[in-house]
Parts: C-alpha cells; sequence; structure tokens
C-alpha cells in the first residue's frame, strides 16, 4: 500500500486488486495486498473490536460454522476506526492467522499487532464497511466502501482525500496515474513546514543581530564618528 501510494501507476497498481476492479458478486470486500505467509499484521489506527474470528468458504452456513464441505478462509478482525475526513468506518483485516486474546469490544491500539498473514493465502484483504455480518461486523457507520484506497491512504498519511458531489473522490481512481493518489506523497506535511518556518526565522533574526553588529562597529569607528559629524553639520544647515 506504501509502494502504491508513492506511485499508483507502478508495479503495485497492477499486482494490487479487490472490489474496485471487479462486481461485487465476486465477493472481493476490498483491497488484497500480497504477503508472504508469517508476515505481522499492525493495526492502522485506534479504535474497538466489532467483529473477530475466523470464517469458511463453501456458501451456506459454511461462512460462520464450517462443518463438512466448507473450506477455511482464515481469520478476520473488524475495527471502528475515525479515518480522517471520513469519520467513523468499519475496517477490516482479513486471511490472517489471528493473534491471541482478541475479543468484541476490546480497543485495538494503533500499531498493536493483530496477527500475521496465513501462508495459505499468502495475502491481506481490508476493507471498509463489508454486509457480511458476523466478523466483519453489523450496523455499520457508512455505507460499503467500493474503493478503501483513499480511506487506506487517509489513515497512513493523515491527509483526508477531497470529495466532490455525491461522495465521489475527486482526480480519479483505480491504476490512474495523475489523480491525488499519485500526488499526494508530494505535499508537504505540517513537520515539514513548520521546520522550514523554524528555519527561516534564524535566519532572519540572525542577519538582523549581524547587520546591528556591523553598524554599531562602523559608527565607533573613525570613519563612522567622521560621518556621523557630517550628518550633523549638515542637519544643522
Amino acid at each position: 500500500m506504501a509502494g502504491y501510494i508513492a506511485n499508483s501507476t507502478g508495479s503495485y497498481a497492477q499486482s494490487m486488486y479487490g472490489r474496485w476492479a471487479v462486481p461485487s458478486a465476486n465477493m472481493e470486500g476490498g483491497v488484497d495486498l500480497a504477503s508472504p505467509g508469517g508476515t505481522p499484521v499492525y493495526a492502522l489506527a485506534t479504535g474497538p473490536i466489532m467483529g473477530v474470528g475466523n470464517f469458511w468458504h463453501g456458501g451456506g452456513s459454511c461462512l460462520y460454522q464450517g462443518g463438512a464441505g466448507c473450506t477455511p478462509g482464515y481469520g478476520v478482525v473488524t475495527t471502528r476506526v475515525d479515518v480522517p475526513g471520513y469519520g467513523l468506518q468499519d475496517l477490516y483485516y482479513q486471511h490472517i492467522n489471528l493473534s491471541p486474546g482478541l475479543a468484541v469490544g476490546q480497543i485495538v491500539q494503533q500499531g498493536q499487532q493483530i496477527g500475521t498473514i496465513n501462508s495459505a493465502v499468502g495475502e491481506l484483504e481490508m476493507g471498509f464497511n463489508a454486509n457480511w455480518g458476523g466478523v466483519w461486523g453489523t450496523n455499520h457507520p457508512a455505507p460499503w466502501a467500493t474503493d478503501p484506497r483513499p480511506m487506506l491512504q487517509a489513515l497512513m498519511t493523515g491527509n483526508p482525500q477531497p470529495v466532490g458531489a455525491g461522495g465521489t473522490v475527486l482526480g480519479g481512481l483505480g491504476g490512474v496515474g495523475s489523480g491525488i493518489l499519485g500526488s499526494i506523497g508530494n505535499l508537504p506535511s505540517s513537520a515539514s513546514i513548520t521546520t522550514f518556518l523554524q528555519q527561516f526565522g534564524l535566519i532572519f533574526f540572525g542577519g538582523l543581530v549581524v547587520l546591528i553588529g556591523v553598524l554599531v562597529l562602523f559608527f565607533s569607528s573613525d570613519a563612522g564618528k567622521e560621518t556621523a559629524k557630517v550628518g550633523e553639520t549638515a542637519a544643522m544647515a
């Protein structure tokens, strides 16, 4: 995801896939990020767990119960987080081996490890407000996100994406390189602006001190005293 933010038209854009690129009937709920098995998964933001546990493939009752004819779909953690520029959203992390002790209602802290990538899947799926219930949570605060990338980016960078009429993200999405996603990495942060102002202030006041020192030395010299006398004579005239 960090690679995609840095270059949305590069190899990361081609290797990523998810709900924005395929019909929702394909049951893709978010963005799938290829990762080796055993890779630690850390929470992007702080928030309470709305759903946690394992799900199953196979249709019907398999999704939540498993059993004969069902295949494991692995672990899911869903947390309610405040996304900059978007408000509360239910963010899920899927296809992971869950860290022990996670439970509904528990507060997950940003940066807390919540699991590892399951080697049988080799990817992490992330999305917002999936309408599957159970481990994905219920009563979501917002609609299912058809493209989760702007909100994931906002969580990673703290920079909300501009939104136009009808909730459309401005600048273009889905692999085009000239939109908001392609350029957001070049925007100056508040920290860099603060550093610039601090440096400018030091240079300005440092130069002012040097100027005053030069003037003091000049007027204390013979040439300075002569200049001062000429000025006084001109003023009296």
